[in-house]
């Protein structure tokens, strides 16, 4: 059994897969450590752990904490290669290390699973817009902050504001401060989304346009611009990436 790992700047997301298959996953706050530790020493022992991280100090503590209930370090392996997976780059294009993780990760996936010139747009903490062509060619990124972060920009700058929900209002216009504020940050963020993909659709020719991350679950249903919605993108890719790197077929 292989246990993926994806460590991103507001959750953790565990990924559990049996012949190749993802069979469960669990989500955490990613600095709600004693919980998320708990929940691995509950899970049945995995074979092998791959971790995709962008917070270098939460991965250190997980691989001290794998360590300390009898997880070899030949049983970790991570994402920091470039050179696994089939993505490439232009000489004067993106600079392979200043990449994050889960962005060439997520391009892993997006090559073995389409084999498509793709738009890849993961929506979490930031939202990164990321094109990658059919052979495997990484042409590069644009990144936005987040929905979240936008809101909490906002509220903590005014302090006046309440705390507001992520929720979908029924309509756009309201009339009180609560509404307004979830229908504007909501429907401006949908609008933020499609309008962007249609602006890089212009410029770069047609794409097919992958949606993953945490605020994708909240948004897909009301963006018009996906084509397939794939929650466990990242997850995926890292199962792909741990084949590719150890050639273990059986995880």
């Amino acid at each position: 059994m292989l246990l993926a790992v994806d460590i991103g700047n507001s959750n953790i997301v565990l990924g559990l897969f049996k012949n190749q298959k993802l069979t469960r996953t669990l989500r955490f706050e990613t600095y709600d450590t004693e919980t998320w530790k708990k929940q691995i020493t509950a899970l049945e022992r995995p074979s092998a752990v791959m971790i995709v991280s962008v917070v270098p100090k939460i991965e250190i503590m997980l691989r001290e904490f794998l360590q300390s209930i009898k997880i070899t370090t030949q049983q970790i392996f991570c994402s920091n290669t470039r050179e696994i997976g089939g993505i490439f780059f232009e000489k004067n294009g993106v600079k392979p290390q200043e990449l994050g993780a889960d962005l060439y990760v997520n391009a892993v996936a997006n090559l073995h699973l389409f084999k498509k010139r793709c738009l890849s747009v993961d929506l979490g903490t930031a939202s990164k817009f990321c094109v990658i062509e059919a052979n495997g060619l990484y042409k590069g990124t644009t990144i936005v902050p987040g929905m979240k972060l936008s809101l909490n920009a906002l509220v903590k700058k005014a302090p006046l504001l309440p705390e507001i929900t992520l929720d979908a209002p029924t309509k756009i216009i309201n009339n009180a401060t609560v509404p307004c504020l979830q229908s504007g940050i909501f429907y401006g963020y949908c609008a933020l989304v499609d309008g962007l993909i249609k602006k890089i659709k212009k410029e770069q020719g047609d794409l097919f346009v992958i949606l993953t991350g945490g605020i994708g679950k909240l948004l897909h249903e009301f963006l018009t611009e996906i084509d397939v919605f794939m929650p466990n993108l990242t997850l995926q890719g890292a199962e792909i990436l741990y084949r590719m790197m150890t050639d273990d077929k059986h995880v």
